[in-house]
C-alpha cells in the first residue's frame, strides 16, 4: 500500500512540476495583433553523449495558424554551451527514423552568460544558535546559442509519421545529440495536430 501511495505522490509531483515550469505542455493563445492562433511546446533535453560541449538544449516548437487557416511551424532552439567550447556550427542534422536532413542556421545569436552564487555554511555558535557564514563565491560561465528555424511541410509530415527524432549539433568536431521519442514525441505530434 505504501508503494502505491508513494508512486501516486511521485506521479503527482512530476505532473505538477511540468505544469509549473511550462515544459512539455502545449500552450495556446490567440494573438489579436497578428491575427493568428499560436501553440507552443517547450521541451528541455540533455545531450546523449557522455561528454558533450552542451549542458542543456531547449527547443520550443511553435505552430502559428493564420486567418486563412495556413499553418506555419518554427523551431526556436537555445543551446547552453560550455564557456570554453568551440562555436556552434551553422549546420546541424535532423534525423527522423534514420532519414537525415542537413539544416542551415541563418541567424545565430550568441550571448556570453555568467552566474555568481554565494557559498555558505551553517555553524553552531557558543550559545548553541545556528548562524550562516559565507565561505566564498562560485562563478559559472556559459555561452548561450539561439536560433530560429522554419520547418517545412515535409519535415512536419515526417515528424507526424515518425517514431524517433534526433537533432545533431556540432561545436567544432564535438557533437551534441538529442533523441526525442515516446512521450516527448507524442507531445510534438499533439501540437502539430491542433487546429
Amino acid at each position: 500500500m505504501k508503494f502505491i501511495l508513494s508512486f501516486v505522490v511521485l506521479l503527482s509531483l512530476i505532473w505538477t512540476s511540468s505544469c509549473i515550469t511550462g515544459y512539455n505542455v502545449v500552450q495556446g493563445d490567440y494573438d489579436e495583433f497578428k491575427n493568428i492562433q499560436r501553440y507552443v511546446l517547450k521541451q528541455q533535453f540533455r545531450p546523449k553523449e557522455a561528454v558533450a560541449p552542451v549542458s542543456m538544449i531547449t527547443h520550443s516548437l511553435v505552430k502559428e495558424i493564420s486567418s486563412n487557416t495556413k499553418s506555419s511551424y518554427f523551431l526556436y532552439a537555445t543551446l547552453n554551451a560550455n564557456a570554453n567550447s568551440f562555436a556552434l556550427e551553422k549546420e546541424f542534422y535532423i534525423s527522423i527514423d534514420g532519414d537525415k536532413k542537413l539544416k542551415k542556421i541563418e541567424d545565430l545569436i550568441i550571448e556570453n552568460r555568467n552566474s555568481i552564487s554565494e557559498n555558505s555554511k551553517q555553524i553552531l555558535t557558543a550559545d548553541s544558535t545556528k548562524m550562516n557564514v559565507i565561505t566564498g563565491y562560485s562563478n559559472a560561465e556559459w555561452r548561450e546559442n539561439k536560433f530560429k528555424l522554419e520547418l517545412s511541410d515535409t519535415d512536419i509530415a515526417a515528424i507526424m509519421n515518425g517514431e524517433e527524432l534526433k537533432f545533431r549539433y556540432y561545436f567544432g568536431s564535438e557533437p551534441a545529440t538529442i533523441r526525442i521519442r515516446g512521450k516527448k514525441l507524442r507531445k510534438m505530434k499533439d501540437l502539430i495536430a491542433r487546429n
